[in-house]
């Protein structure tokens, strides 16, 4: 996600966006004004907004809209304009050219439009969002078309196949020459921390890399665009996870244990229940779940099988 600098400026366009569905859309919605009276929110799954039956089951391309000026103190930069997500497929156009196109509806990707988005001039960008679901895409689905020629949709997993411009678009101003990308790998030799780094510029640059510590003081300097940065007596911070073995206590296996019981008693005269889950992704390898399983088990009733889901 892409932060404000003193080298590069953010224009969210969150907000309202004129939309359409492709059915009720002229043939290139892109080529003039969308004719639409209908809004919707970015970000936001424009499937979980209208209470129109006919917008919340449709299947296909969908049309979002909206006009913008670049900033004019942007003169001389380049202007990179970013989806962050358009879930399932994504095309993008600035006024009548297309400038982007993007399959997979949770990761971000962007195009350079500044020979089309001038500091000071206004332009319309159109997005069209697809949300058909197949084989190749995540979730998967399968695609139908009934004798009315209607497009049908067909998925396993037991949520709704929510789709739109799910995350923010942001026009964005840049240099000419800047930071595309950068890698970094850390190791430890004995005592002494290493950084391996490598650093894409998208044109000839000296490169000069620093590292620093929490606390903002300087600890080790490298030039030039790949490298190593070394750390002697390295001091290691090691994160405690969300749910570590020091929070596990008497109370915590207590809660465990009533929210067994409680399953069990809203669902034990179900035929269709055939087995009592009494984990689910444990930390199965510490010695202090191993302990603690056959506990758990205990408070299972002993007519069913007893299950866990194990490193899904």
């Amino acid at each position: 996600m892409p932060i404000s600098t003193s080298t590069r400026e953010l224009f969210r366009l969150d907000g309202l966006w004129r939309f359409a569905l492709d059915s009720v859309a002229t043939p290139e919605p892109w080529a003039g004004e969308l004719q639409s009276t209908l809004e919707a929110p970015v970000p936001a799954s424009y499937n979980d907004v209208f209470a129109d039956q006919k917008i919340r089951e449709h299947v296909g391309w969908v049309w979002y809209q909206r006009t913008v000026r670049v900033p004019r103190g942007w003169a001389g930069e380049r202007v990179v304009l970013r989806v962050d997500a358009a879930t399932h497929e994504g095309v993008v156009y600035v006024d009548d050219s297309k400038v982007a196109e993007h399959v997979g509806g949770y990761t971000p990707f962007e195009a350079d439009v500044t020979d089309l988005a001038g500091a000071g001039e206004q332009v319309r960008i159109t997005i069209g969002v697809n949300n058909e679901l197949t084989n190749e895409t995540i979730p998967p689905g399968t695609m139908s078309t009934t004798a009315a020629g209607r497009r049908k949709q067909a998925y396993r997993h037991d949520f709704s196949n929510y789709a739109g411009l799910a995350r923010s678009v942001i026009l964005c101003s840049v240099p000419e020459t800047r930071v595309t990308d950068i890698t970094v790998r850390t190791d430890l030799d004995g005592s002494t921390g290493a950084v391996d780094y490598r650093v894409e510029t998208s044109g000839d640059a000296d490169v000069r890399v620093v590292l620093s510590d929490a606390a903002g003081t300087e600890v080790a300097t490298a030039e030039g665009a790949s490298g190593r940065l070394t750390v002697p007596d390295a001091e290691l911070r090691v994160s405690e996870p969300a749910f570590s073995p020091t929070m596990f206590d008497d109370n915590t296996q207590a809660a465990h244990a009533q929210g067994i019981r409680e399953l069990i008693d809203r669902d034990k005269n179900h035929p269709n229940v055939v087995m009592w889950s009494i984990a689910n992704e444990p930390d199965s390898v510490e010695e202090g779940a191993r302990e603690w399983r056959p506990k758990a088990a205990a408070f299972a009733l002993r007519d069913r099988w007893l299950a866990a889901a194990e490193g899904v």
